[in-house]
């Protein structure tokens, strides 16, 4: 039986350019449903309906916790029985048995029931997305890191990890010890809009920058770095692997959180 296509795809054209690749190739024909499945989990999760009462397994959970003289008694939280389902993520074994994730956060899935019970799935369209504006963006900066015009521009041009528009989850609380390099990089900062440059050491060139680093002293540490080029329009924030030139890398929206950029 062939499961129909589903209807809100083209709501979801702009969601970045691989996701709007995938729904484009579906929306064009692409008709296996395993493939399906598999492409646009990576983006969002799915919502799988089926012919019949299916059971899909559940990350361990405890629940009726209740202390005995033996010492604790615990009953597990039962899996989920019913003709719908949400799946977190779909991935394949090398043998290319369809396969899902309980929880995107978690390592280990289980073998997903045979397609052919499947008459029906869809994206779960998270509507908070959605409804996340420009004046919500604009509202999560502090003007001392960033002008007026830098996050318009940021707005227009997508995010360079995913391709889409930014979202509430792109912002990223700053850790301990980002708290504390950003404390001490404001004793010197005196704002974006600052034309002078006392404290600003010469770099590259011409280019002045005031720099705040806290080198990670083992290797579950991160090396932290929040650094403004004279002339720059926004403060740009670092949080690499120790020791290494990869991590993750961003601008600072306020004294608690950044905006995610990239990842390298």
């Amino acid at each position: 039986m062939s499961v129909p296509t589903p209807t809100n795809l083209p709501l979801l054209i702009g969601s970045g350019i691989e996701a709007t690749a995938v729904i484009e190739r579906i929306l064009k024909g692409q008709t296996d449903l395993q493939t399906n499945l598999l492409e646009l989990s990576k983006f969002w999760k799915i919502k799988v309906w089926f012919d019949k009462p299916t059971e899909i397994r559940i990350t361990p959970t405890w629940i009726n916790k209740t202390e005995t003289d033996g010492g604790w008694s615990k009953t597990r939280r039962p899996n989920k029985m019913g003709t719908e389902h949400v799946i977190a993520r779909f991935f394949q074994t090398e043998q290319k048995q369809l396969c899902y994730l309980p929880k995107r956060s978690v390592r280990s899935g289980y073998h997903f029931p045979s397609l052919d019970s499947v008459i029906k799935y869809e994206p779960v369209i998270d509507r908070s997305k959605t409804e996340f504006t420009y004046e919500k963006f604009a509202a999560k900066f502090d003007r001392r890191f960033i002008t007026e015009s830098e996050i318009k521009r940021t707005w227009d041009h997508n995010s360079s990890q995913h391709g889409g528009r930014y979202t509430q989850s792109d912002f990223h609380q700053l850790g301990p010890e980002g708290k504390k390099v950003l404390r001490q990089f404001l004793r010197l900062f005196k704002g974006v809009t600052n034309t002078v440059g006392e404290y600003y050491s010469d770099r590259e060139g011409n280019n002045k920058y005031l720099t705040e680093r806290h080198k990670a002293h083992h290797r579950l540490g991160r090396d932290i770095t929040i650094q403004h080029r004279l002339g720059n329009n926004f403060v740009w924030y670092s949080s690499e692997y120790y020791n290494c030139g990869n991590g993750r890398y961003g601008i600072i929206a306020n004294e608690n959180i950044f905006l995610w950029t990239e990842d390298d």
